[in-house]
This record gives structure tokens, C-alpha cells and sequence, in this order.
């Protein structure tokens, strides 16, 4: 296994070589595991850089260990939930049948549209006639099948309004496939998720947190092969706050810039002492900006991760620009006034 695999930032897969790299996490994985045994849908929320692809892959292969069926979807390619269901059937070989409106029911929904329903007044939509026929299809399929009850669809990096329109407007058809789901998502957009009706649909909310320092710490000795000091380790450990894709960042720089690498973790420990006397406010701040790189006080993102009003967040953004940890310039926005973006200033710049 050489050093760009173990240093890479791309997400583990479910081979054998990546399952010796994923740390932490078992009592996430149990839950999962418990979940689907159960026949609970499960949505998994975490923030960017949580590892969540990584931890999918590893319930995918601990899964399969149990000789159920996975099904991978990558919801970033996926725009409606029509698509997101053909995806499925083509993962399942049982793609539908095209359907396309004809004439009289593209007349019929055009009105439909200008009347404001959401359905065409002729009939139902297209999706629920397209789950039921996947579930005719996938009833097809069960001779010489395993279980359906074994089978799991993974979709990783769902878009919340691709979600809403399938496991919400469509949960019901959706109950009737003998399927087990597994999504994630941005725990930022947890609202839009959990939206009614689609919150009936997921049993099981799973939220993937910080790893711990110990997780963090196996992480680090086992991607950079030792070559880390165990100070090296504790000041990337506490300067990640426990996301995966940070740590891996700090590893990198650390393992591949020399001595100038091991200058910015010192005076990035400055900093994090900094944190630690502007108070929980400013170090809650500073970790949900880090990942973002920059964010205006009213954006959706910021204020879902803090779960902060606009005002709050901009005292404690101001907070962190007098103590020299962001930097901040004016943006022409599209409509209305122009915003105050705040940025994560570099370790060079900071005093």
C-alpha cells in the first residue's frame, strides 16, 4: 500500500485494502447494521468532510458480509427523483419501460399546471406508475433471487429536494418496494430531509459526529506511516476537531512540507488557544466556517451548522475578525444590498 493511497482524500471504497483504514465509527456501523435487520430506513447527516461516503462503504461491505444485497447510487448525478429511481432499477437490472406522456395526457397536465395542481386531473403521475412498475418487476425478479428483504439501496449525497420528492410526495408508493434505504446528505440541510411526509419514511436518523481523539489519533499514525510525531499528532488532533478530511488535509502537509508545514501547526496551536478564550461561541463558530472556507452571517449553511440566529452569528463572526482570525470584504449580491463575507484567514497571516 503506498503513502498517495494512504494520504489520498478521496473516500474509502469497501475493498479489503480500505477497510484496514477506517477508524472509529463501530457504533454507527452497529446502528445501521440493527436498522436494516429490522427493515428501518435509515438517513445518515453529517457535515462536509465527515467521511460520510467512507462510512457508507463500510456498512455497504459489513452488509454484504450478511449476504444482502447492496445496490450504490450517487445522488450528486441525479437531479429528480425520476432519475433517482431508474438508477435503482438499472442497479437492480430491471430497468422500466419509457414512459412518456402522450399527447392527450401532455394537454391534460399542461392545464393541470396553469390551474396550479401539482398532478395531471387525467391520472396519477408519472413517478407512482413508475415505482409500480419497478415493484412489478422486481416481483418478477425474486425466482432464484435472494430474499427482497435483503436487498439495500445505498444513495450517497442525496439532494434534499431529490429526497423530498421520492421518500416524501412518493413515500407511500415507495413503502410498497421490498427494499431497505440508506441515504446522506449535508447535516446543514437536515430540515429539507426530514420535510413532511419524508420523515415517516426514515425510521432511523444517524448523525455522524466528530471523531474522537483516539479515533483521530489512528487515523493519523496509520495514513502517514509514522512518520508523524506523537506532538505532530496532537496538534493536527486538536486542530481537525475530529473531521476526517481535515485531518487528512493537516497529514498531508505535514508528511509532504517539511519544515515550514510544522511552522503553520505552531502557530495554528496559537490559534487554537486563541479559540479557547473568546469562549464555546467562537470555537463552535470557527469549526462549522473551517470546512466552509468563507460564509456570509446569513447563509443558510453557517446558520444550520451553528443553529444560530443571523444576528448571533454575525457578533460572533465579528468576534473572530477583531482577534485576527478571519478577514472580511464586501460582495455585490445579486439582489439587494451587498453582503460582508468572512474569510478563514491563512496561518501566515496570523499573528
Amino acid at each position: 500500500m503506498s503513502p498517495d493511497v494512504l494520504l489520498s482524500s478521496r473516500p474509502l471504497s469497501n475493498s479489503v485494502r480500505d477497510r484496514t483504514l477506517f477508524m472509529g465509527r463501530r457504533e454507527e456501523v452497529s446502528q445501521v447494521l440493527k436498522a436494516v435487520n429490522f427493515g428501518v430506513n435509515i438517513l445518515v447527516l453529517g457535515p462536509r468532510g465527515a467521511g460520510k461516503t467512507s462510512f457508507l462503504h463500510t456498512c455497504e461491505w459489513e452488509l454484504e458480509q450478511q449476504n444482502r444485497r447492496t445496490v450504490w447510487v450517487s445522488g450528486a448525478f441525479v437531479e429528480s427523483a425520476m432519475e433517482l429511481l431508474d438508477a435503482v432499477a438499472f442497479q437492480f437490472e430491471v430497468p422500466r419501460s419509457v414512459y412518456q406522456p402522450g399527447f392527450p395526457e401532455v394537454a391534460v397536465a399542461n392545464l393541470g399546471a396553469i390551474s396550479g395542481r401539482r398532478e395531471p386531473v387525467g391520472g396519477p403521475a408519472p413517478l407512482p406508475i413508475a415505482i409500480r412498475e419497478f415493484a412489478s418487476r422486481l416481483e418478477n425478479k425474486r425466482e432464484g433471487q435472494p430474499d427482497p428483504r435483503h436487498w439495500v439501496v445505498i444513495v450517497d449525497d442525496l439532494r434534499p429536494e431529490v429526497g423530498h420528492a421520492l421518500f416524501g410526495r412518493a413515500r407511500d408508493e415507495l413503502w410498497s418496494l421490498p427494499l431497505v434505504w440508506i441515504a446522506a446528505g449535508d447535516k446543514a440541510r437536515t430540515a429539507d430531509y426530514l420535510k413532511p411526509p419524508a420523515d415517516s419514511f426514515f425510521g432511523k436518523v444517524i448523525e455522524l459526529g466528530p471523531l474522537d481523539d483516539d479515533a483521530a489519533a489512528s487515523v493519523l499514525r496509520t495514513r502517514a506511516l509514522g512518520q508523524l510525531s506523537d506532538d505532530v499528532v496532537r496538534r493536527i488532533t486538536e486542530q481537525a476537531h475530529g473531521n476526517p478530511r481535515r485531518l487528512i488535509t493537516l497529514a498531508t502537509e505535514a508528511v509532504l512540507g517539511g519544515a515550514e508545514s510544522l511552522r503553520a501547526l505552531e502557530r495554528d496551536s496559537a490559534t487554537v488557544a486563541r479559540l479557547r478564550e473568546l469562549g464555546p461561541s467562537a470555537q463552535r463558530l470557527w469549526e462549522a466556517l473551517v470546512p466552509m472556507k468563507q460564509a456570509a452571517a446569513n447563509d443558510v449553511e453557517l446558520l444550520d451548522r451553528v443553529g444560530w440566529s443571523r444576528v448571533r452569528a454575525s457578533q460572533v463572526l465579528n468576534q473572530l475578525e477583531a482577534a485576527g482570525l478571519v478577514e472580511s470584504s464586501t460582495e455585490k449580491a445579486q439582489h439587494g444590498r451587498p453582503r460582508k463575507v468572512y474569510r478563514i484567514r491563512s496561518t501566515s497571516d496570523r499573528s
